[in-house]
Order: C-alpha cells, then sequence, then structure tokens
C-alpha cells in the first residue's frame, strides 16, 4: 500500500470514529511528515485526498481541519430566510406561521418514511437503525451495501462509507446523511462478562479486514485497561473460527463476521458481537436539522 493512502486510511478510520471532530486540526504537513517517517509532499497529497473525499478543509496558509458538514449557515441568514417565507405565505395564500408550521409537519412525515440506513453488515446497519429510532420519531429501515441498488429517499451511513454513498447519490435530491460511530460501550461490558463467566485470558478479535483489526484491536486494548493478550483472525465465516475456540479464550466478532452466522441459531459459546454506538453529538445534530420529533421512552434496546 502506497505510505500516502495509510495516512489517508488512518486519518479517515479516526474522523469516522469520532476521534477527530469537526474543526480539530491536523497536524502541519512537517510535523506529520516527522511522526510518520515521509516526506511532507507524502502528507500533503494524504491532505489533498481527505479534500477531495469531503472529510478536511484546506485552509489559508495549508492548514488542514477536520471539515464540518452539519453547518447550514449563519443563525442570522437562516432567520431571515425563514422571517421572508412566512411573509410571502401570508401575502399570497394568508396563510399565519401556524398554517405554515404544519405544512412543514406534513412534509416531514412524508419524508421521513423514506429513511434508510445504508451499511456493510446487516447486523451493524439493523443496530444503527434501532438507534435511530430510540430518539427520534423516525421509521428506519436497513439495506445492506452490496445487496443490490441503493433504496430511494434519504440515506444514512457511516463516514467508513463516505466515498462510496456519497458517489452514488450526490445527484439525488434526498442525498445522504453521514455519522460517526464508536465501539459500544455494552459490547465491551458483554466481554468482561463473558471473560468472567469463562475464566477466559486471552482475546480472539474476529474480522473480515486485517487492517481494520489492527484498528480494533488497538481500540479494545486503550478501552480495558489493562494488558491483555489479544490476536486477530480473518477467517472466511466466524462459525470456522468459533469451533476451534480455546476454554481460555473469548472470541469478539465484528459485525460483518457475525452476518455470516446462523441467525436462527443460538448464540456460540464465548463470541461477543463488536456493536456500535451512534456520535451522541451527530445523532442529535441530525435529528434537530431534519426536524424530527424525540422519540418518547422507548422499550427498544440496542443491544
Amino acid at each position: 500500500m502506497a505510505r500516502f493512502q495509510a495516512i489517508v486510511d488512518r486519518l479517515e478510520f479516526a474522523i469516522a470514529t469520532g476521534r477527530m471532530r469537526p474543526g480539530e486540526r491536523l497536524e502541519s504537513l512537517r510535523e506529520a511528515s516527522g511522526r510518520w517517517g515521509v516526506h511532507f509532499h507524502t502528507v500533503r497529497r494524504a491532505y489533498q485526498e481527505l479534500e477531495r473525499l469531503g472529510l478536511v478543509e484546506i485552509q489559508r496558509g495549508a492548514r488542514a481541519v477536520v471539515a464540518d458538514r452539519s453547518a447550514s449557515g449563519s443563525g442570522e441568514g437562516l432567520r431571515a430566510l425563514v422571517e421572508e417565507t412566512l411573509d410571502t405565505a401570508n401575502r399570497r395564500f394568508g396563510a399565519t406561521p401556524l398554517d405554515v408550521l404544519q405544512t412543514i409537519r406534513s412534509l416531514e412525515e412524508q419524508a421521513r418514511a423514506a429513511l434508510t440506513v445504508v451499511e456493510c453488515s446487516q447486523t451493524l446497519g439493523a443496530s444503527l437503525a434501532r438507534q435511530l429510532r430510540a430518539r427520534w420519531i423516525v421509521d428506519a429501515g436497513n439495506h445492506r451495501i452490496g445487496s443490490g441498488e441503493l433504496p430511494e429517499g434519504l440515506l444514512l451511513s457511516t463516514y467508513f462509507h463516505f466515498r462510496e454513498v456519497r458517489a452514488a447519490t450526490i445527484a439525488r435530491q434526498e442525498g445522504a446523511e453521514f455519522v460517526r460511530i464508536a465501539i459500544a460501550p455494552w459490547t465491551l461490558a458483554g466481554l468482561r462478562d463473558a471473560m468472567r463467566e469463562r475464566g477466559a485470558t486471552r482475546i480472539v478479535l474476529c474480522e473480515t479486514d486485517a487492517a481494520l483489526g489492527r484498528e480494533l484491536a488497538d481500540e479494545v486494548r486503550a478501552s480495558i485497561g489493562d494488558p491483555i493478550e489479544l490476536r486477530i483472525e480473518t477467517p472466511a465465516r466466524a462459525i470456522d473460527l468459533l469451533r476451534h475456540l480455546a476454554g481460555d479464550e473469548v472470541a469478539l466478532v465484528s459485525p460483518r463476521q457475525w452476518d455470516s452466522l446462523d441467525p436462527k441459531a443460538r448464540t456460540p459459546e464465548g463470541a461477543v458481537l463488536i456493536d456500535y454506538e451512534v456520535d451522541a453529538t451527530d445523532l442529535e445534530q441530525l435529528g434537530r436539522r431534519r426536524l424530527w420529533d424525540a422519540a418518547r421512552a422507548s422499550s427498544e434496546r440496542q443491544h
């Protein structure tokens, strides 16, 4: 893999998981070249690629920051537009502000029925859809990337699939929304419980992609805190690994690998799903930007 692509992948992962937030400054070309051990031209090329993907903004003086895609103009400008719209509606149709609001609500009801979560894993897509429904009153469906053409209407995905989903929807009226995700706290709680129950001292991380597996391994080690033996496996199917799991091991299984398990069968002993939680800020901003109503106390659980 080209050196610059390795930098792109690492920073893309950091942005997708919320390690780097909108507006956060990236290292200078000189700082980054020293840390990565590459020429600063290589870093510049990586930053330019991230800018092309819409994940980074390169400002005056070659200063690169994480892009903020939630911005929608200044508050004053938006207020002026709303007041102008209300005035026009009153003059042309005799509509009151309440009439306009009810019309907007009606359009909102029509629009939110089209929301679909698109992910490369059916398991992860279903989890993200549940989290959306638990926070907002939305009809969130689920579609696995690669299982056919992307559905019409509003789509939601994670920044892991930013480039492909954005490319497929850029000409659509509804387009797509993107959120950051991180390993869910209930995943780590389940891991600790499973290790305690089995008396396990080792973790096997079951992933489809070795590079992503290494990133996840770093996240797990940092979250656990205590030193622990952890190895990464990339089997064709999770069950091939789980059948030979040692008694002192617990398997952390990625959503894509979990997809290969029989949904009607009992969860294999010692297997823990790596579930993800939508970034709280992204979830709040998404609902407010789309004018969704907050969900009341929900009985749905994310795990």
